[in-house]
């Protein structure tokens, strides 16, 4: 069973642990300043479950907006992250980094005789596993970017393989039209940080996976979820996946309409976010949304 522990308040209703899978429960939304207030703690300290944390992203507050979508006018937490006893309702959502060396066979896999430059939309199966982890879909030899089960199931859980660290991410509404973005075109937010700045490149950190797992009501305005960026990215909703940029590759771009998703209006469902930086050069990280997110993260182990 899948080790999990939330930033926020304990809560129970929307969902029930069977399998391995996670309970959801009502928190509350951003604009509700109270709606996490056991958030763990933030700004390069320690959280509740003993990582090193961080944010990314500005700290300037953020305008509410009266158009829908997300209400970022709750408290700041004044700290660069969430912190102890206050809010989560200042646009922050917290995921987990894991921070790999770079001769992970995964990691610049032309090393590992794969390609470092291809899309490969087949490394994931189409429904999230039990334990809340994509499963692989792969054969034993790997994909065109992979290597085989056994080193993709390293990806997005903790391993001796990996060093992982808590991340934050500050999202604005710069326009105040209820479109949250958050926005990294230098998506390096561990340089200098886990197992370091390695070669071919050591002017950053860049071979590293990201988890964000969150929920958000579902209210049938017309509510949308895009991300472009590189390299892998796998969104799923309510268990299904829905964005697929598998691969090693340049900026590529997904998106939800939410709507045709056969979604109920006032339910609350899972989004499970995953992100892989697997090749030098550079990292692109933009995630726009209208989506009322409902918890502040909770972190799969």
């Amino acid at each position: 069973m899948a080790t999990t522990r939330r930033a926020g308040l304990p809560r129970a209703g929307l969902r029930t642990a069977e399998n391995g899978r996670v309970s959801f429960g009502r928190a509350g939304v951003w604009a509700v300043a109270a709606a996490c207030g056991a958030c763990s703690a933030g700004g390069g300290g320690d959280d509740m479950g003993g990582r090193n944390s961080g944010s990314t992203g500005s700290s300037s507050s953020s305008s509410s907006s009266s158009s829908g979508g997300i209400d970022l006018s709750g408290s700041s937490s004044g700290g660069g992250g969430i912190q102890p006893g206050t809010s989560c309702g200042d646009g922050i959502l917290r995921g987990v980094i894991r921070d790999f060396h770079n001769t992970f066979p995964d990691m610049e896999p032309a090393h590992s005789g794969k390609s470092d430059n291809a899309d490969d939309l087949g490394i994931v199966q189409p429904m999230l596993g039990a334990d809340l982890k994509p499963v692989y879909a792969g054969p034993a030899t790997g994909t065109v970017t992979t290597t085989g089960p056994e080193n993709f199931d390293k990806w997005y859980r903790d391993d001796p393989v990996n060093l992982p660290l808590d991340l934050d991410l500050q999202f604005e509404d710069p326009d105040g039209d209820g479109v949250f973005t958050y926005d990294n075109q230098a998506f390096f937010p561990i340089d200098g940080q886990g197992f370091g700045n390695e070669p071919p490149d050591p002017s950053h950190n860049y071979h590293f996976t990201f988890e964000l797992h969150t929920l958000f009501e579902y209210e049938g305005r017309g509510e949308e979820f895009k991300f472009v960026g590189d390299d892998d990215v796998f969104v799923f909703i309510n268990g299904k996946l829905e964005v697929n940029l598998g691969g090693v590759h340049g900026p590529r771009e997904g998106s939800i309409a939410l709507d045709t998703l056969g979604l109920t209006p006032g339910e609350s469902y899972q989004l499970d976010f995953f992100f892989a930086e697997r090749h030098v050069t550079a990292s692109h990280f933009r995630i726009d949304t209208t989506i009322k997110f409902v918890d502040c993260g909770i972190t799969v182990e």
